[in-house]
């Protein structure tokens, strides 16, 4: 769905959340910080299907929420707009934060913020 216009392309998985042009760069930006968090390579199949690993499970619970979180916002919400999107991930982290809910260890939860934090200045 772009400028009022319904999307006519096939709507698998696939192209809802990384072929669709208002769509690609959120999902780079998705890669790029699990990448960087995780240390390690991500394909399109290991963010649809959970399959990327670490031996940090600290680490690896943080980076399936987020991932989650992400999916769910472009899917259930519909949000197109990158910048937004990982401000709303950014509001959740510290609440979680704040109410002491640590998904993982605190230090892991502090790491993927400061990726997040990094992709949108770059953007910026």
């Amino acid at each position: 769905f772009e400028n009022g216009q319904i999307c006519l392309e096939i709507q698998d998985l696939e192209h809802l959340f990384s072929k669709c042009k208002v769509i690609e760069s959120i999902f780079r930006s998705l890669v790029n910080i699990l990448e960087t968090f995780l240390e390690r390579s991500v394909s399109y199949a290991d963010i649809v299907h959970f399959t990327y690993n670490h031996r940090n499970k600290k680490k690896l619970i943080v980076a399936l929420w987020f991932s989650v979180k992400m999916m769910l916002k472009i899917f259930q919400d519909r949000g197109f707009n990158k910048a937004q999107l990982l401000k709303e991930i950014l509001k959740e982290l510290d609440w979680n934060l704040i109410m002491n809910r640590k998904m993982g260890s605190l230090c892991e939860m502090l790491s993927m913020k400061n990726n997040i934090r990094l992709v949108l200045e770059m953007d910026d």
